[in-house]
């Protein structure tokens, strides 16, 4: 059964248990439906994007991702995630690098469904109920850089059902959108950027991904709820995701678009809306939306791990147990001449004899 507790944050992966046809769809305008943005006057400057890792930092997110599968043999399957989650920045890691961050999953609202072929012989109900099981109140801890990429993402553990490990994976999945990479430098209205993206090892065992994903800062605006500026970026991806296993490889390809809104007073990601294609040859086609909001909480005080230190001396001051203190002598320097004195009425005698004063007052002979 799955533990309580992830190791990190797993990629974006979706579908690759379903199929998907090689037909390109156009990408979907959906992704900027929302309140319309009033813009604000970018500094001749230009903006500089800087995430606030401080350790404490507490950020909550609601998060929505849903998607339809339309497969090429006829039929059309929907289904949904949505959940909150609890962000808490951690501190540096030296032994992976970047910052740490633990996400904590809760308040799951699960609406499953699988493909017929597969949901004649998985039961829908129990998937379910052992999802929300395996997800509610898991830790996810996960390490990103300051530029906001996720540098860390363990995978899901071993010995879960590929049903069940689909389902947890788009939770995962979703919770990359609160991290976006972006450039160190000052950002004018209209600059584009690019970054590579690669996930796992070419040829081995398990998931591999590699992409481009392409970047453009559309200016700054005022969120819509508190007024605060915000950068708007759009961007575009594609990849290719190949999964390996022993009995084969299963490929597909992926497009998408996603809105995101950075909140550059506060130095986190405000929301991101994408908008996502899969495509497996031949099969079917799964469109997936996510929808996700961010907000910046106040800082908690991290619990730090007491030094400790064994102290097994009664008699030290910071002693704390059973034994009594037993004072003893001294012991002789090392190398120090040792002498037996016999005589009772010797000045430095130590025994069990008392001096008598006879014996003291004889002569020697």
């Amino acid at each position: 059964m799955l533990g309580r507790r992830f190791t990190g944050l797993v990629s974006l992966r979706c579908g690759w248990l379903l199929a998907a046809s090689l037909l390109a769809l156009p990408l979907a305008q959906g992704c900027d439906s929302g309140p319309k943005l009033a813009k604000l006057e970018t500094p001749a400057a230009g903006v500089t994007l800087a995430y606030d890792l401080a350790p404490g930092q507490v950020y909550n997110g609601r998060i929505h991702r849903s998607e339809v599968i339309n497969s090429r043999a006829g039929g059309s399957v929907n289904r949904s995630i949505d959940f909150t989650a609890n962000l808490v920045v951690l501190g540096p890691d030296d032994e992976r690098g970047g910052t740490k961050v633990r996400a904590t999953i809760a308040n799951i609202n699960l609406n499953w469904a699988l493909p017929p072929a597969i949901a004649a012989i998985v039961n829908v109900s129990d998937l379910t109920k052992q999802a929300r099981e395996a997800l509610d109140g898991t830790e996810i801890t996960f390490n990103v850089d300051t530029t906001g990429k996720i540098i860390y993402v363990p995978p899901i553990p071993e010995g879960v059902s590929q049903e069940l490990g689909l389902v947890i994976q788009q939770a995962l999945d979703a919770l990359e959108s609160a991290f976006y990479t972006v450039p160190e430098r000052a950002l004018k209205p209209g600059e584009s950027w690019q970054d590579d993206k690669k996930r796992g090892r070419k040829g081995k065992l398990g998931r591999y991904l590699e992409g481009k994903v392409a970047t453009t800062f559309d200016g700054l605006f005022a969120d819509p709820k508190t007024g605060a500026p915000v950068a708007k970026l759009i961007s575009k991806t594609e990849e290719d995701e190949v999964t390996t296993a022993k009995s084969g490889s299963h490929e597909v390809r992926r497009e998408g678009e996603s809105v995101i809104l950075f909140a550059t007073d506060g130095g986190y990601l405000a929301s991101t809306q994408s908008e996502l294609r899969t495509f497996d040859a031949g099969n079917s086609t799964t469109h997936t939306k996510v929808d996700v909001t961010w907000q910046k909480a106040e800082k908690q005080a991290l619990q730090t791990k007491p030094e400790t230190q064994a102290i097994d001396d009664p008699c030290h001051p910071d002693y704390v147990g059973a034994q009594d203190c037993v004072e003893q002598a001294p012991a002789a320097p090392e190398g120090a001449e040792t002498q037996a004195i016999t005589d009772p009425c010797h000045p430095d005698y130590v025994g069990a004899e008392a001096c008598s004063e006879t014996a003291a007052e004889q002569p020697a002979q």
